[in-house]
Parts: C-alpha cells; sequence; structure tokens
C-alpha cells in the first residue's frame, strides 16, 4: 500500500514538439512556476549549465528534473531527439506543444504515431495564441484529420493574435484574464490571471463547446455514469467532469488541449493542474525477460520485491563527474545495494546517489519503483538493464532506428589530440546518434539541432579546434545490381582470404551477411568479425557520408594461413572486400524513410 501511495504522488512525463527551442523554453517555464520564486531573476536556465545551453536556452543532455506541484512529484525528462525509444519507454505522460501559428508538420505526425504505439497518455498546449496568424480553430481541426485523434477542448481562447485577452475555462465555466503591466518580472515570471463570469456576448459560445466536451467524455468507456446524467439532462459537478476526463486520458480516447502564452507565462500554471490531474501516475507493471529460464515475466511496480531499473541517460557534470540517469520499475535502491548490469553482463560499482531539482543537487538514500534517481560510477550505457545480482531480469532492449541528419567535422591538421577517447564519450552520451571517423568525422543524428549542440559541445566542452558543415539531410544509397568480390588480406605471415556477393534487397530491410561457406574454409567464430568489416564498410559509404542500406551479403568462399589468426584479420578482409566491390557498383539515391520510425 505504502508503494501505490508514493506511485499515484509521481507524474513522469516529457515535453513533445518538433520545435526544441520553444521545448526547452515550456520546459523552463513550467519549471519556473514549480521550482522558485526567483527562478527566472537569474539569467541562466535551470539545468542549461554548459555555454552552448545558455546561450540558447536549449539543452543537449537527457536529464531528468524533479520538482513538485500540488502535492505530486513531477519529473520532467528532456531528451535529445525526437524518436529517442529508450525515453519514450520510461515516460508515463507527455505534454504535446504545438503552435496555434503554425500547421502541424510530418515530424510531429510521426511523434504523435510513437506516442500511440507506446500507449502515452498526453495534453495538449496550444502555445503562440497572441501572436500574429494565431487560429486556435483552424489547429483543432487538423489535430483530428492528422493525428486521428478526439481533441478535447477544455479551454476556449478569449480573442486571438494581438487581440488575446485570455480564455474561457470550459470546467468551471469562467474567464480567466490577464492585465498588462510594465513590470517585467511580474509579467514574465508569474501567471496571475483575473477569474470573472463569463460575458453575455460569449456565454452561447462556451455553453456549446461545454456541451461538445460533456458529449466527447460520455462516450468513453468507463464514463458510463456521466453518459446517463447528460441524456437525462442532469446537472453535472465540476468534480465528475475532472475525473471523466482523466478516464478519457488514460484510456486514450481524446486528449485535452489547453492554451496559453509560453513567452509571458500565461496558461502554464492551468497546465501543471492539468498534468497532475489527468497524467498517469507510473504504470504499475512492464515486460520483461527472466534471464534463467529465458521467460516473459511481468515486473510490478512494489518496493518490496527485487529492484529492477533502466539506464536512459548518461550526463557529465561538472561538479559531480559522469552519472547515470536511471528509472526505478521494480523493488528499491540504497546506497549500498549491489548492483548487476544484465545487458553488459557485469557487476557496477555505484557511488553516490543523487536527484536534480531546478536550483539543487540533493543527495538521497533510498529510492524506490517509480522514481527517476542519478547514479555515479556506472559503466553502463544507455537501454541497460540493472537489477540485483541473485534475480536476473532484462528489458526489452533500445532499438536502432534510422537517422535523419548528417554533419561532417574536419579537425584541424594541427591538434596534438588523441580524439578517440572524445568520440566515445560522445557516442555514449547519444546512443541513438551514429559516428564514423575517416578524412572527417561523420555524425548522423535525429535533429539538426541535436547536431548542433554536439558540435558546440566539441568546441566549447573539449577545446577542439574543428570546422565544420551545415547539418544536411542524409542521402541513403544501394546497389542496382549483384556484386561480386574476392579478396586477400595480409599481414606479414597472416592472410585471411575471403569470396563475398552484395545484392540489393527492399527498401527497410536492412542488412544481413548469408554464411554460404562449407566445412572448414572459414572458421565459424570469424564469420561475426567479418560482418562487422562489411558493416563498417557500408555505413561509411563511398566518401561522402552517405550510408549504404539494403544489402545482403553472402559469404561462399575462403581460405587463411593459419598463423595466430585474429579475428580483426577476418573483420579487415570484410571492409575491405567491401570497399572494392563498391568502387564498382551502380547506385540508387533516396532520402530517410520517416515510416520507419513510427
Amino acid at each position: 500500500m505504502k508503494t501505490e501511495n508514493k506511485l499515484n504522488k509521481i507524474r513522469n512525463i516529457s515535453v513533445f514538439s518538433d520545435n526544441d527551442k520553444q521545448r526547452t523554453v515550456l520546459v523552463d517555464k513550467m519549471l519556473s512556476y514549480m521550482g522558485y520564486e526567483d527562478y527566472y531573476k537569474d539569467s541562466e536556465a535551470s539545468m542549461d549549465w554548459m555555454e552552448c545551453e545558455r546561450d540558447i536556452d536549449a539543452v543537449i543532455e537527457n536529464p531528468v528534473t524533479s520538482e513538485h506541484w500540488l502535492g505530486r512529484e513531477v519529473n520532467l525528462i528532456r531528451f535529445n531527439s525526437l524518436f529517442e525509444l529508450h525515453t519514450m519507454r520510461i515516460i508515463d505522460g507527455g505534454v504535446t506543444l504545438l503552435s496555434a501559428t503554425s500547421k502541424i508538420e510530418l515530424m510531429m505526425v510521426e511523434l504523435h504515431k510513437m506516442r500511440i504505439k507506446h500507449h502515452i497518455p498526453s495534453l495538449i498546449f496550444m502555445g503562440q495564441i497572441e501572436k500574429n496568424g494565431a487560429d486556435f480553430f483552424a489547429r483543432i481541426r487538423e489535430i483530428e484529420g492528422k493525428f486521428n485523434t478526439v481533441p478535447l477542448v477544455i479551454q476556449l481562447p478569449i480573442g486571438e493574435d494581438y487581440k488575446f485577452e485570455g480564455l474561457i475555462d470550459l470546467i468551471t465555466m469562467s474567464e480567466l484574464i490577464w492585465n498588462e503591466v510594465n513590470d517585467i518580472y511580474t509579467a514574465y515570471n508569474r501567471d496571475r490571471p483575473t477569474e470573472h463570469e463569463i460575458r453575455e456576448e460569449l456565454m452561447p459560445k462556451a455553453i456549446a463547446y461545454r456541451e461538445k466536451m460533456i458529449e466527447q467524455l460520455a462516450e468513453v468507456d468507463g464514463n458510463e455514469k456521466l453518459m446517463e446524467k447528460f441524456l437525462e439532462d442532469r446537472e453535472i459537478s465540476q468534480e465528475e467532469i475532472v475525473e471523466a476526463i482523466r478516464v478519457a486520458t488514460l484510456s486514450m480516447g481524446v486528449v485535452p488541449v489547453l492554451l496559453g502564452c509560453v513567452s509571458k507565462n500565461r496558461g502554464i500554471k492551468k497546465l501543471l493542474d492539468a498534468v497532475v490531474a489527468y497524467l498517469p501516475s507510473p504504470s504499475l507493471s512492464v515486460e520483461a525477460e527472466n534471464i534463467e529460464n529465458h521467460q516473459q515475466i511481468r515486473l510490478y511496480a512494489d518496493e518490496n520485491e527485487p529492484f529492477v531499473g533502466v539506464v536512459f541517460a548518461t550526463q557529465i557534470d561538472p561538479f559531480v563527474g559522469e552519472f547515470s540517469v536511471v528509472r526505478i520499475y521494480r523493488g528499491s535502491l540504497t546506497s549500498d545495494s549491489s548492483i548487476y548490469n544484465t545487458t553488459q553482463n557485469r557487476v557496477e560499482q555505484m557511488g553516490r546517489m543523487f536527484k536534480l531539482y531546478a536550483i539543487k543537487r540533493e543527495e538521497v538514500h533510498r529510492v524506490v519503483a517509480g522514481d527517476m534517481v542519478n547514479l555515479t560510477g556506472l559503466k553502463a550505457k544507455i537501454g541497460d538493464t540493472l537489477c540485483e545480482p541473485n534475480h536476473q531480469v532484462q528489458l526489452e532492449k533500445v532499438e536502432d532506428i534510422e537517422p535523419l541528419f548528417l554533419v561532417r567535422v574536419y579537425v584541424n591538421s594541427t591538434v596534438n589530440r588523441d580524439i578517440s577517447y572524445i568520440i566515445e564519450k560522445i557516442a555514449r552520451e547519444n546512443p541513438l546518434c551514429r559516428i564514423s571517423c575517416d578524412e572527417y568525422i561523420s555524425i548522423y543524428g535525429e535533429s539538426k539541432f541535436q547536431l548542433e549542440q554536439i558540435v558546440s559541445r566539441l568546441r566549447e566542452h573539449y577545446h577542439l579546434d574543428i570546422e565544420s558543415d551545415k547539418p544536411q539531410i542524409i542521402y541513403y544509397r544501394t546497389i542496382k545490381t549483384l556484386l561480386e568480390k574476392e579478396y586477400i588480406y595480409r599481414e606479414k605471415k597472416k592472410y585471411a582470404h575471403i569470396a563475398l556477393k552484395l545484392e540489393p534487397q527492399e527498401r527497410g530491410e536492412g542488412y544481413k551477411l548469408v554464411d554460404g561457406t562449407k566445412g572448414s574454409v572459414v572458421p565459424k567464430e570469424f564469420i561475426y568479425p567479418i560482418y562487422l568489416g562489411i558493416k563498417e564498410a557500408l555505413e561509411e559509404g563511398i566518401g561522402d557520408g552517405y550510408p549504404i542500406v539494403d544489402i545482403k551479403a553472402t559469404l561462399y568462399g575462403g581460405s587463411y594461413r593459419d598463423a595466430s589468426l585474429t579475428a580483426e584479420l577476418f573483420k579487415k578482409a570484410g571492409y575491405h572486400a567491401t570497399k572494392e566491390a563498391l568502387r564498382e557498383a551502380n547506385f540508387l539515391l533516396f532520402e530517410p524513410n520517416l515510416s520507419t520510425v513510427s
């Protein structure tokens, strides 16, 4: 019962937007309202401690910031890109940020599909309602059409663009009006509208939309009592409406729509109220694999059961060093607990445990199911499952997805430093980025913003003398016809000889290697290194950074000289055989397929 009560007081949420900067501004405004009075008297955003983040009020890491609202702990999770599946798994609810001035773009449609796939109930916050060209009702129609969902309008704007005065709350049936003030701190940092009765000329519209709202709620399974009252034209209380909205939101039958002006902090308080009232507490169960018998089991959020958690971010802090951000799915974790990493198959040595708030770092000594916590000392990667050594389980591993953008980074030839450690760090902190090094460093990612921030970090944090292109959309290649190649890779008295076929596959089928050899022409333990060598060559492409995809490779022959053979020898043979074959290829060129992330 103790865990159940604590779970009900936690909200693990993210803000979804295809505009990284607007998303960060909304997150910081929410934190400012929850956190403390003098938040914006400081010119720096709460978690933006890197210079590149302060400059643009944005964050490139993946931290969770905890604050409290109406007696609930709200954990705001920020993530690097739109399609980070490991982040989708650890959040329970979301706020979708749309602009009243802009049409809904493809990225937001794809993000909505991912939210549905991972069953993440959400609210919609319609911002920029005060901007020129704002059209609240046009966006509502777009939500219905492009998201294929039911937008539940619970607030109406009073005026739009420069005529925006405030809003009508359809639950309380009152007006909230913001008066213009000259004091910058009051105007931009406190959400204090005055409440009025709805004026006579606005009442018919308010009544019509309130009836529509109740009708939409009554049609959702679980709201049968509301349906009875609605059909019998009986009075429905505010409490009954709030409960019906929560039921409909959690079942994903509707998406409540709120509105406001983020830059002036208008509507933020109502948004936070809605987060607490309508979004779910941590999921009560999650599927995992029992390592001992490989059976699928369900993990329930019970603090008295053995500990299970997952790493969903890593970060380097100037004060505490590198740390891992972990969500606790089951059991409890104390500062002296033993941790086993089932993904990496090793024991982890934990240092300190702490939580991050808007303006403070607080050390903790015990966390339980539903909590988010930061741990130092781990060597874990993002997506790794952590558990007790005697109760080993594995949560679903992070899936690979197709990057959308590429940036090329050129390191000044006079830089006398080994940058391989830096590249490894960047790769660990951005697991869905792919990095390859040749004449230049090619970094592939899910958004231009993400890549720009990585380049900025290479300059500002690691002090590298570099030049870079602007991030550009990735083009992919595949071969048109079958290629065959025999190749011998030699090192001193050793050699590895392989015979290889490369042929195109259907779009989206990826890369695979088929072992067509017979007998022991190539030792079986070296098949996988050959696979890795071919894969590396395909990812590098033919020198312009564009990967080659959807290839079936068949190993049909080979030989070797048995003189201390190594896996690296066969990996290099696979790599160079593929590079040689690609020189003779004709290619098809195409853009990334967004449907692969839905």
